[in-house]
């Protein structure tokens, strides 16, 4: 364990998932769990735009046209293609039924196990991604750890799923996260719609829609109000990765500490340094 893993605890106690939606809480809290974090941690070299950082400051959020090649979307879209996955979009949810995407799937969700992104050398460069790091940490105001990752389809079945929905995500005091379409996503096919500014708590009848080609990467802060649109046709494939400021309640609660990976496999893919250990590990 990392020594400000327990220095958290032994600081400021114990979190249920209820804190992180409590805005007081947010505002006071999440600063003194950077700090500690900075004590164990040291930053990494700031390397991101600084309009990049105000962008996602001011509205919550911002997105990276070809975050992915398209070559790296196939790749992982083919492998995952070939497993079997759950019938919600987080696998402690579900029926605990796995099963695979036919064209007989009776459900209009099917996740895949958190395993299945750390197996992927592309996904694992991607999350040690410097710049992503670096604009990440500017928002948390530490170094990052990896609590959540997820890939799922969403599949048009003229049902309404819980995450489409207007909701916010509650995973943290702060914390962000990093969706990838792995389809090409239009009006129809359920784009991701976020109510900018909402990330402080406050209310707005005013969203944005974002589209994309496959390989488009939306960091943002989903305590922002936020849902997927309802698919009016096919199916929409998304891969998703939360940054946080510790290993969090939230990491608990949706059972992510059910999928893990080894050390040596992850530490296979991308540098063994101070920093990616500390990123990851919640998962080996």
């Amino acid at each position: 364990m990392f020594t400000s893993d327990q220095e958290i605890t032994d600081t400021l106690g114990h979190f249920n998932i209820s804190d992180y939606m409590d805005i007081s809480k947010r505002n006071n809290i999440g600063p003194k769990v950077a700090e500690i974090v900075n004590k164990t941690v040291p930053k990494i070299p700031s390397i991101h735009k600084v309009e990049d950082e105000i962008k996602l400051k001011t509205n919550g959020y911002i997105t990276f046209d070809n975050f992915l090649s398209q070559d790296e979307v196939e790749k992982i879209k083919n492998t995952l293609i070939e497993q079997e996955g759950y019938n919600t979009h987080v696998p402690k949810y579900s029926d605990q039924v796995l099963r695979k995407l036919t064209p007989d799937y009776g459900f209009n969700t099917l996740s895949y196990p958190p395993t299945s992104l750390l197996n992927m050398p592309i996904i694992l460069n991607k999350i040690v991604d410097p710049y992503i790091l670096s604009l990440s940490q500017a928002y948390l105001g530490c170094f990052p750890t990896l609590y959540s990752l997820n890939s799922w389809w969403h599949i048009h079945k003229e049902q309404i799923y819980g995450t489409q929905n207007n909701h916010r995500d509650h995973d943290d005091f702060r914390f962000l996260a990093l969706f990838i379409y792995l389809t090409d996503v239009d009006e129809t096919t359920g784009p991701h719609v976020f109510y900018p500014g909402t990330q402080d708590g406050s209310e707005s009848d005013k969203s944005i829609v974002i589209t994309g080609k496959a390989g488009t990467a939306i960091l943002a802060d989903t305590f922002a109000i936020h849902r997927g649109q309802p698919l009016q046709q096919g199916s929409r494939l998304v891969c998703w990765w939360r940054y946080g400021l510790n290993i969090n309640a939230m990491h608990y609660h949706d059972g992510n500490d059910n999928f893990k990976s080894s050390k040596e496999n992850i530490f296979s893919n991308i540098p063994n340094a101070l920093h990616n250990e500390y990123l990851f590990r919640a998962f080996y």
